[in-house]
């Protein structure tokens, strides 16, 4: 996901199927220069659940657009209103390399997981 940009209904409507469809996934965000973090099972640092639920738009004033805190945060907490786990999500930059290592970390994780349940199966 373009953590640049607000969130785009193409990439909510393909979170809600994956969701409906019982399809495990993980959000990727992409676009961030000065932080990581990877947020597990729903836990996400930018949702304030005392706030309402709104879409950050360009502020006209102040001539800026969202900031990728304002677009994650507005990502998930649209997620938030129809699930009750969100998916795990990691923030990287390509232009810094931030979330790199985590990210590779994670696919290692997820390549380990399917490799155990693989060979659990075959020994059945």
């Amino acid at each position: 996901m373009d953590s640049s940009i607000p969130p785009q209904d193409i990439d909510l409507n393909s979170a809600d199927w994956l969701g409906d469809s019982e399809v495990p996934y993980t959000l990727v965000f992409t676009k961030v220069r000065d932080w990581v973090c990877i947020i597990q099972l729903g836990v996400h640092p930018f949702i304030n659940t005392s706030q309402s639920h709104h879409q950050p738009q360009y502020d006209k004033k102040k001539k800026r657009a969202p900031s990728p805190d304002d677009n994650i945060d507005a990502f998930m907490k649209a997620l938030a209103q129809k699930w009750e786990t969100l998916p795990p999500a990691l923030v990287t930059s390509a232009s810094t390399g931030y979330g790199k290592v985590d990210l590779l970390r994670y696919i290692a994780s997820m390549r380990m997981r399917f490799e155990a349940m693989a060979l659990t199966d075959a020994l059945k």
